[in-house]
């Protein structure tokens, strides 16, 4: 079981906090009853910027592969032409340039660190413009739907929890 904390910055702008005044505006505008059998049949929303996930033994060997990981990385995002360049053992420096019809367009530079066998750190820089529905834009972050150049920062912090991962299903993530 791994958990992740996300921060993602959008010219400043914390996504995570305009998807959050988003969710509790949405909920606040529903009556009391719909709000209650919403809580009902999924439980309180998923934190946002927080993930679990439960990966295979295989899987988890594989982070610390830097050809495997750049592999990865490139099936899950095909509108990204990526390179990498292992900085050191444990540490490898990313850099690419997106071009595509939905998300970000534009250069990103990033660096994933190992930091232990049970911690990853990824950051990423961009600079590009997004390409996106703003009727799906957050309220606060609308702005940046219409093509207005943008500077990305995303950081991630991954650590292992437990070998166990409950009634989590593992997810094969193609390394």
């Amino acid at each position: 079981m791994w958990r992740s904390e996300a921060t993602t910055l959008i010219n400043g702008e914390s996504l995570q906090e305009a998807l959050r005044s988003a969710q509790e505006k949405m909920l606040k505008e529903l009556p009391e009853e719909q709000r209650a059998m919403m809580r009902d049949a999924v439980g309180d929303p998923p934190e946002i910027g927080v993930d679990m996930e439960c990966i295979s033994a295989e899987d988890a060997r594989n982070l610390t592969n830097p050809e495997k990981l750049i592999d990865s990385a490139r099936r899950h995002m095909p509108e990204c032409t990526l390179q990498a360049e292992e900085v050191s053992q444990s540490s490898l420096r990313v850099t690419g340039n997106c071009t595509g019809s939905e998300g970000f367009n534009g250069d990103l530079h990033g660096e994933l660190t190992m930091v232990s066998p049970r911690e990853m750190r990824t950051r990423f820089t961009g600079q590009g413009v997004m390409q996106l529905d703003a009727k799906q834009a957050p309220e606060h972050l609308q702005h940046v739907a219409t093509g207005e150049p943008v500077n990305i920062e995303h950081s991630e912090k991954s650590t292992w929890i437990s070998a166990d991962c409950g009634a989590l299903q593992s997810s094969e993530l193609n390394y």
